[in-house]
């Protein structure tokens, strides 16, 4: 107090002693009032405008009053002075990042870590933390985790740079050792649940499910009603081809927490997975309202209630993957027999094959409201119809090739006395999404597994694989076995109408199982341990489709059996004295 009168009666006597402004205003900054500051320290500026001292005060004390702007510009004339200043880099790296502007942080937080390493290793921590989280937000994910790492260097101990370092690990498939950072963690923290609970999830999707199994016990011993814990138990339960069990859980959850839509959303597949569709469909609408399921909306038009729409049009879209429409697109031969004017919006690939369905009128890849008078998504199709196992709708074939379509395909598929067949082995990686692609890695099979089947069977076989895999037919040399033609393929028309030129499609649980299920023809599918639920358990035959054989798994991630039994039925089926073409 007795400085700052002293400072005031210079001022009142000079009010341009350059001093006594520059010492007044860094004591009102000292003393947290950067308003009164700035007041005294822009005169200091006006006298001396080079001054480094006062160009910091006046950058931190407009940062504290909100005045963003004005505190860069003060700290860039610092840094046109002096490029490595050891306030003015920092602070203008700091002031960055906490505006959001995460980018623009980056390269001055390295900088600020480049210059002399701060005597207090928590402020160097902090630069680290920040640089680690705008990289996050970058979705960079190998250099966050590097300033994770940094933290956890000085800081061994840092649950919270350990658990980042867990997530992003887990994010870029390095799981193992996302598990063993997760194990430190659990081990600091024995009763944190949410904790224990990630650690759970992680070896889940590390394919460890008794590990992950115990961990969610334990959290259910310390907080019996966690209904998060008990949702991801019954998760693994459905995995575990256990869908009466989980379901028992996603109910205890329901009573615990009524409006959960993942305990919901659980259900409705394992309400499915049980044939108990009047229920399950009726859930499965919960999944719009659960973020990131059924997607979004796009219209503002009331859904389709089921209510008489004669001659008016019903815009049906896909609002899931590319299968989800091929299988229940079925369901518009309903809805035209009703008398309604069917339009479809789909991806562009199945516009072809669709508009030469008979019981559609338009086929479109942008919609506006003005062009319909109604709308659904694809999969509340079985709701609206009340769908149980009995009423499946199997008109089949529903798809049809064009005659343009049917001689290219002909052509191209030479004639031969030996059985011809469609195989895919691998579905999307959809490495966009760790969820999805941990999914993937369970429904995919390498193409190596199949080479003694290949080599074995008196049969020619066609790739009918997209993506990267269709590499793996020259990756395991099997360019004289497997007749890779897909370079022609431009959309689902040319695939359906190739497909009607073989005998049977042998394929791992994508879109092309749906393509040759509704086209009618032959199709082995080869399922994973704890399936979708529209294969009921890996039942033999699938009432969605008559043409259809189900090879499913005894256990997760072993194909061998499954291959085992696939090449026993091709020899019988060669092998047999009556015609070979499978029925």
């Amino acid at each position: 107090m007795k400085a700052e009168k002293l400072y005031h009666n210079v001022i009142r006597e000079d009010p341009h002693n350059l001093n006594a402004q520059r010492l007044l205003g860094g004591l009102y900054l000292q003393w947290k009032k950067p308003h009164l500051a700035i007041a005294h320290l822009e005169i200091a500026h006006q006298v001396t405008p080079y001054c480094l001292e006062i160009l910091t005060h006046l950058g931190v004390a407009n940062c504290q009053t909100g005045k963003s702007e004005e505190a860069i510009a003060y700290y860039k004339q610092i840094l046109a002075i002096d490029e490595h200043h050891p306030e003015a880099v920092p602070n203008l790296a700091h002031l960055f990042f906490e505006l959001g502007w995460h980018k623009e942080a980056i390269p001055w937080l390295l900088k600020a870590l480049s210059l002399k390493p701060p005597s207090n290793s928590e402020k160097h921590s902090i630069l680290h933390q920040r640089l680690a989280e705008a990289y996050k937000e970058q979705k960079l994910w190998e250099k966050a985790l590097i300033h994770y790492e940094a933290i956890n260097h000085t800081y061994p101990n840092d649950i919270s740079a350990l658990l980042n370092r867990g997530n992003i690990l887990r994010h870029i498939g390095k799981f193992d050792e996302a598990c063993s950072l997760y194990k430190t963690v659990v081990e600091h923290s024995p009763h944190d649940t949410q904790i224990i609970l990630n650690y759970g999830t992680l070896l889940h999707d590390t394919h460890r499910p008794h590990e992950a199994l115990k961990q969610y016990d334990l959290v259910l011993n310390i907080a019996p009603q966690s209904t998060e814990a008990l949702i991801s138990k019954a998760g693994l339960l459905m995995e575990q081809e256990k869908p009466k069990e989980a379901m028992t859980l996603y109910n205890e959850a329901l009573i615990l927490k009524p409006q959960s839509l993942d305990a919901k959303w659980g259900k409705s597949l394992a309400l499915l997975a049980l044939g108990n569709y009047n229920e399950g469909w009726q859930l499965y609408e919960t999944g719009f309202d659960r973020k990131n399921t059924r997607g979004n909306i796009p219209f503002n038009k009331a859904h389709w209630n089921g209510a008489p729409l004669v001659n008016k049009r019903l815009l049906i879209w896909g609002e899931q993957g590319l299968g989800d429409v091929l299988q229940f697109i079925r369901y518009a031969q309903l809805c035209n027999t009703q008398g309604i004017r069917v339009w479809v919006l789909c991806h562009s690939s199945l516009v072809r094959l669709l508009m030469n369905c008979p019981y559609i009128e338009n086929v479109v890849t942008v919609a506006n409201e003005n062009d319909f008078d109604n709308h659904i998504p694809v999969m509340s199709l079985p709701n609206i119809f009340k769908t149980v196992l009995e009423t499946i709708p199997t008109s089949i074939p529903y798809f049809f090739t064009s005659q343009q379509a049917q001689e290219k395909w002909a052509r191209a598929c030479f004639k031969t006395h030996e059985l011809k067949i469609g195989l895919v082995w691998s579905g999307n990686p959809r490495r966009h999404s760790t969820d999805a692609h941990i999914v993937d890695q369970r429904r995919s099979i390498p193409l190596k597994s199949f080479v003694p089947l290949i080599r074995q069977t008196k049969a020619r076989f066609f790739s009918l694989q997209m993506g990267d895999a269709r590499h793996d037919i020259e990756k395991e040399g099997l360019q004289n076995e497997i007749i890779d033609i897909m370079t022609d393929v431009d959309d689902f028309m040319d695939t359906a109408a190739l497909i009607e030129n073989l005998d049977l499609i042998i394929s791992v649980d994508t879109s092309i199982v749906h393509l040759a299920g509704g086209l009618g023809k032959p199709v082995w599918i080869l399922s994973r341990f704890g399936g979708c639920w529209r294969w009921l358990g890996n039942k033999e035959n699938s009432p969605w489709y008559p043409s259809a054989k189900i090879f499913g798994q005894n256990a997760s991630y072993d194909w061998g059996l499954v291959i085992n039994n696939v090449r026993a039925n091709l020899q019988q089926l060669i092998t047999s004295p009556h015609d070979n073409k499978p029925k």
